[in-house]
């Protein structure tokens, strides 16, 4: 019922189109016909496009859901927004790390732009107070949480955890995924960092992905800055995430630089050709996913 009356009221002000979602309940046709009922909740569903996907999506963004979701989750040292200069760098080679390849800034269809990232640890460690890192912090206003002294530091763990969200490419951002990210930093004791890359459709394939490399290469470069020693890194991501964590992996191969040492990936999409799939027959009914998106 939810689900209908976002749509209904996205249709309302975005298109004009459709009837009323009480009209769906309360009219007399739909009230008496189950049947009817749900071909016209299928008809609403399969008209949608990608823009209230998008709205639908990033329903988690809503300050206040963010809000609650954040209270209930573990209580973290250092949360910050960075924001990675547009800035060309040399990376080894692993091959023979005597030889380097330029890693450039994010160029498709925008030009140079800066790259958002957010940086999430348990604790306070080596590194994450530096005055290189807090000349890249990106204010989030008054609610942001900010690093608070501490008589102590912890040492750089030994692992880094790459973080790349999902959200069909087109929605939501490393906010919506920082009460688990708060759990995982706590249980696994490591710093990670998580990747607001641009979206879709505004910013069409390869922005993202070029986006996401560019970040993957940078923390590789700058591990010692976010509380690691690099000497293991994981990707990790869900969905779309989880495709890009396999192609900046190729692309990494690609370039000669050092590879990811582990990828985990949540229901990634990895096959994107339009042909006939196990999840493509589900998606003929399903609500949150349809066939059309």
């Amino acid at each position: 019922i939810g689900l209908v009356s976002f749509g209904e009221h996205y249709k309302r002000n975005e298109t004009g189109l459709g009837v009323t979602a009480s009209s769906l309940f309360t009219s007399g046709r739909f009230a008496i016909d189950p049947e009817l009922r749900g071909a016209e909740f299928e008809r609403i569903i399969q008209n949608l496009d990608v823009h209230f996907w998008k709205a639908f999506w990033n329903i988690t963004e809503i300050e206040v859901l963010s809000s609650l979701a954040n209270m209930t989750s573990a209580t973290v040292r250092v949360s910050r927004l960075l924001s990675l200069p547009p800035e060309a760098f040399e990376m080894p080679l692993t091959a023979d790390p005597k030889f380097t390849v330029t890693i450039s800034p994010p160029l498709a269809h925008s030009g140079p732009g800066p790259v958002l990232v957010r940086l999430i640890s348990y604790d306070l460690r080596e590194g994450q107070d530096s005055e290189e890192l807090s000349n890249l912090v990106k204010s989030e206003g008054p609610r942001s949480l900010e690093l608070r002294p501490r008589p102590q530091q912890a040492p750089r763990a030994q692992s880094l955890v790459v973080h790349i969200h999902g959200g069909g490419f087109v929605a939501q951002t490393s906010k919506s995924h920082e009460p688990y990210l708060k759990s995982w930093a706590q249980e696994l004791g490591v710093p990670i960092l998580s990747i607001d890359y641009s979206l879709a459709p505004e910013a069409p394939f390869p922005r993202a992905l070029e986006e996401c490399f560019y970040a993957y290469c940078w923390a590789v470069k700058h591990c010692a800055l976010l509380g690691s020693t690099g000497e293991r890194i994981c990707l990790a991501g869900d969905s779309a995430g989880g495709n890009l964590c396999f192609t900046v992996s190729l692309r990494a191969a690609a370039y000669g630089v050092r590879v990811p040492d582990g990828i985990m990936a949540a229901y990634p999409a990895t096959m994107l050709q339009s042909t006939a799939s196990p999840s493509r027959l589900l998606s003929l009914m399903d609500p949150l996913l349809p066939l059309s998106v």
